[in-house]
């Protein structure tokens, strides 16, 4: 990443910052962004989480928007949208906001026209907040964990990809314009 100027100013930086893709290319793609009444005003407040086989199966995520805590958007289900059997929700404070998260990929061998394929899969999902909370650790389970952070920025929304599964999520990150 290159350093700013040191007389550079948070005003400099672009508001809206696209993560890391996380995960394969399998499904369809999604973003949460297109969601019905959504605008810049909300940000991502947490989550549900389906597991039934494996830890994560399934995800849907939870938007507030500051000021209108009654007003909540919820994404569609992404991956096995049967399988809601957990819940994994923070609940934030007015001027808290989610400033890391750590992404569990792993895999599974599937049979795409009768060949075995090893298909990279979203298998957990942490979230830190910038008051110290976070969700249940998913350090113990097998794959490859991943964290990102952008200094300066909060989760705004998700994006990805899903199917029967949860192949992708990119999350994308607001300038942090709160003190």
């Amino acid at each position: 990443m290159a350093e700013l100027p040191t007389d550079s100013t948070i005003i400099d930086l672009p508001s809206i910052k696209s993560g890391t893709r996380f995960g394969g290319s399998g499904g369809d793609i999604f973003d949460d962004s297109s969601i019905r009444g959504f605008t810049n005003s909300y940000y991502l407040d947490g989550m549900t989480v389906g597991s039934q086989i494996s830890p994560l199966e399934s995800c849907q995520f939870i938007y507030s928007c500051p000021g209108n805590s009654e007003n909540i958007l919820k994404s569609d289900v992404h991956g096995k949208s049967t399988l809601i059997n957990t819940t994994d929700r923070l609940c934030l404070a007015e001027n808290e906001r989610i400033n890391e998260v750590q992404i569990l990929v792993d895999g599974e061998i599937l049979y795409v026209n009768d060949i075995p394929k090893w298909v990279p899969l979203i298998r957990g999902i942490r979230f830190f907040t910038t008051n110290g909370k976070a969700t249940q650790p998913i350090d113990h389970l097998p794959g490859e964990l991943c964290t990102e952070k952008i200094d300066g920025y909060t989760v705004g929304y998700v994006t990805g990809r899903s199917g029967l599964y949860v192949d992708q999520l990119q999350f994308n990150w607001y300038r942090n314009i709160m003190n």
